[in-house]
């Protein structure tokens, strides 16, 4: 649905869903938060941040994404490192990403060094969503990840990135030792694009014939 333009004294009435002991009611009032256009939204919407039902906080993470103003920034920030959730904080990473504001960039690269799969995952997503400084290096790391559905997910969040950047070698020993066929057709496709010139990809003439060699295209 999109964004509804109310008049300001139309939000103590979703106020009052907010503030219910019911966290349907509460999930409610986020759901019709997120379509209103109006002075104080935002910051009612940050404000439930600190809601402590999971499936609130969530949709709340969500909806700061979908506006991406960078008045969220800061709060998700301040929220990331202490959520229990793990798909809260899953969705912290992708809403940060959306809203691109640099200052997010630490804490993204930190979690595409995470333990947690998911991290790495949605922390690589972000940083290539938002084309940070430095994110084809970490893609590049990334798409030789032990876990193959990580290098899975790089290879999709990332391709515009790793097309006109990834040094071949890289690319070509992916899709050498890539353990699933989705894995290794996207690092084909990839390889295809970057021979036809596709998003202004350097050196085609190298990466056709490191490809040939390599793979017998």
């Amino acid at each position: 649905m999109g964004l509804i333009a109310l008049q300001g004294d139309s939000l103590p009435g979703v106020q009052k869903l907010l503030a219910s002991n019911d966290p349907a009611v509460r999930f409610a009032g986020i759901e019709i938060l997120e379509q209103i256009v109006a002075p104080g939204a935002i910051e009612m919407l940050i404000a439930s941040l600190e809601d402590p039902d999971e499936s609130v906080r969530l949709e709340v993470v969500e909806a700061l994404g979908t506006w991406q103003n960078a008045k969220a920034t800061e709060p998700l920030l301040a929220l990331y490192p202490n959520e229990t959730d793990d798909q809260v904080k899953y969705e912290i990473l992708t809403s940060l990403g959306a809203i691109g504001s640099i200052e997010a960039i630490p804490v993204l690269q930190e979690a595409t060094k995470a333990d947690d799969r998911y991290l790495r995952m949605w922390g690589m997503d972000a940083l290539c969503t938002m084309r940070a400084p430095r994110a084809t290096q970490s893609a590049i790391k990334l798409i030789q990840d032990p876990d193959r559905y990580v290098r899975l997910q790089v290879l999709q969040s990332c391709k515009n990135l790793i097309v006109q950047n990834t040094p071949t070698e890289e690319l070509l020993e992916t899709v050498l030792v890539a353990d699933s066929f989705m894995e290794a057709s996207l690092g084909r496709a990839i390889l295809t694009e970057q021979m036809a010139g596709t998003y202004g990809a350097p050196n085609r003439a190298i990466v056709r014939e490191l490809t040939r060699k390599r793979l017998g295209a």
